[in-house]
């Protein structure tokens, strides 16, 4: 499985799990609110830069095998660079991790878990939509 897929759907079934908890068990998750996040921002990067690093890999690929032949016999002489994810996958995976992300980090929010300054980085990331008439507190 490609890696991008490795650590997104793990990410996104924490995200959701949390998101569903009673606010004790939240309580908990959001005390490690920006871990997550740094966790989102994470798969973002990866997924955004899928393209960037599948053609770096294969410049890299074409130049070496100028540089080196390959022998006959030998048991690998593929020399192509295929795509392992579409980008619609990509795509998909990252509005899913955001989706994970907006539903945890309202709830925090509705518990008065996060900082303002945490949740404006949230909202940042994910675009939270939420009523700012909704009291938050200063942890």
């Amino acid at each position: 499985m490609p890696y991008a897929f490795d650590i997104t759907n793990p990410l996104i079934s924490v995200l959701e799990h949390a998101s569903i908890l009673p606010p004790h068990r939240i309580a908990g998750y959001a005390a490690n609110a920006e871990f997550w996040l740094d966790e989102i921002e994470h798969c973002f990067a990866v997924l955004d830069g899928y393209e960037k690093r599948f053609y770096a890999m294969r410049r890299a690929t074409t130049a070496y095998v100028k540089g080196h032949p390959l022998e006959s016999g030998v048991a690998d002489t593929d020399t192509r660079t295929t795509h392992n994810i579409k980008d619609f996958q990509l795509k998909d995976l990252r509005e899913t991790v955001a989706a994970g992300a907006r539903a945890f980090f309202r709830r925090c929010r509705e518990f008065q878990l996060l900082t303002p300054e945490l949740l404006s980085r949230v909202d940042q990331l994910v675009n939270l939509d939420y009523d700012d008439s909704v009291p938050t507190q200063t942890v």
